[in-house]
């Protein structure tokens, strides 16, 4: 039995977009990760998430771009989401989109934990991806929080008031345009995302 944590492979997919969209071809990067090139919806719908991991580092060293999971979120083709982004876009209000994502992405994505926390003055927002091959997973996890982050602008049509976002990866990189989209404080080597 494969135990191994895999996400869905739509991940591919919105990064493959993503890096047609800047005139990179995709199939190099996809195959230096084990990733079947073409990606289409007909395949496996999930992936190791160390292959992905793996891919969004490669992408972001080929492209020379840093924040790539920053880019690949805000150019995101939503008509092209999975399931889950879709069904929390579709909720009746933010705590029911975010709770339905809680309560059900792990059926879908085994490789991503997540966890809201409500409390009367602040509620915290948890990401954990989980790791075993201890895969370089920083534009990853910077994605998933960005996305996460974007989803919640979009459906409700104006910007959340977000107080901070921590990242548990260690970055040397200046925070400025993380701090800029996110519109909050940004620190890393944190105990969570």
């Amino acid at each position: 039995m494969d135990t191994e944590p895999r996400i869905s492979h739509r991940f591919a997919i919105y990064i493959h977009n993503y890096l047609l969209d800047i005139g990179v071809d995709p199939e190099p990067l996809f195959k230096s990760c084990d990733i079947n090139f073409p990606i289409t919806d007909i395949q496996d719908t999930s992936l190791p998430l160390y292959a992905i991991s793996s891919l969004m580092e490669k992408s972001a060293q080929h492209c020379n771009d840093p924040y790539i999971g920053l880019h690949i979120a805000q150019r995101l083709h939503y008509e092209s989401s999975g399931i889950m982004i879709l069904t929390m876009l579709a909720a009746p209000n933010v705590e029911e989109g975010i709770k339905s994502l809680c309560n059900y992405d792990k059926y879908v994505d085994n490789g991503i934990e997540t966890n809201l926390k409500i409390e009367p003055s602040i509620s915290t927002f948890t990401v954990k991806l989980l790791n075993p091959r201890i895969a370089e997973t920083h534009q990853l996890s910077e994605f998933l929080i960005i996305l996460f982050v974007d989803m919640l602008n979009k459906g409700t049509r104006m910007n959340m008031p977000i107080q901070e976002v921590k990242f548990s990866h260690s970055s040397s990189k200046d925070i400025t345009p993380l701090r800029e989209f996110l519109r909050a404080k940004v620190t890393y080597v944190q105990e969570e995302n």
